[in-house]
């Protein structure tokens, strides 16, 4: 897909001169314009990730896959703030150290996916990776003792999310504080998510 840059004056002569000929929904599609790309936003995640996996030992790639969708930057900037916990939870408790996705029949490197998809008038955002998933035992123990409910698969997804929450026995530099979930979730429902 080529791109066409305009100067500012060009772009604000457009929207002048558009204005009295054209349709709200295409005026407010070319004033999108001016908004940055997602793509942008999550090569900023990308670069952190590889930083992070390197201070963990992790052989990861990145794969980003971006739908097009622009959005003002300042409409998603808490989001993306939290959306890092996200990923150190995907690289620390997710992707397995090279050794262990050797042991395990996988290859050395993990995979973290990160893509947004434009569906029906809303953006999802996936983060995915190819490591060892959530050890769902270990979240009904942490929940039981914490007190939280802990039978259903629902009671375990919500103590997921639970302020002060963490799978981890001893708090490291990237993960175990237990308050990465509980923020990004408040985020995105801030959002409308």
């Amino acid at each position: 897909a080529a791109e066409i840059l305009l100067s500012a004056a060009a772009y604000h002569r457009l929207l002048q001169h558009s204005q009295h000929i054209v349709d709200a929904l295409l005026l407010e599609i070319a004033r999108a314009w001016r908004a940055p790309r997602l793509y942008v936003s999550l090569q900023r995640i990308e670069r952190q990730a590889y930083r992070i996996a390197d201070r963990l030992g992790l052989e990861i790639e990145v794969v980003t896959k971006d739908c097009g969708v622009r959005i003002p930057a300042e409409e998603l900037k808490r989001l993306w703030s939290s959306m890092i916990h996200l990923i150190r939870n995907a690289l620390d408790h997710g992707i397995e150290p090279p050794e262990e996705r050797l042991e395990s029949g996988k290859d050395a490197q993990g995979t973290l996916r990160l893509e947004t998809i434009e569906r029906e008038g809303h953006i999802e955002l996936v983060v995915a990776d190819d490591g060892r998933g959530i050890n769902w035992e270990r979240v009904r123990t942490k929940a039981k003792s914490l007190g939280l409910p802990h039978t259903t698969e629902d009671d375990l997804l919500e103590a997921l999310f639970h302020d002060g929450f963490s799978t981890r026995d001893q708090v490291s530099e990237i993960s175990g504080r237990g308050i990465g979930m509980a923020a990004l979730r408040h985020d995105i429902a801030d959002l409308g998510g």
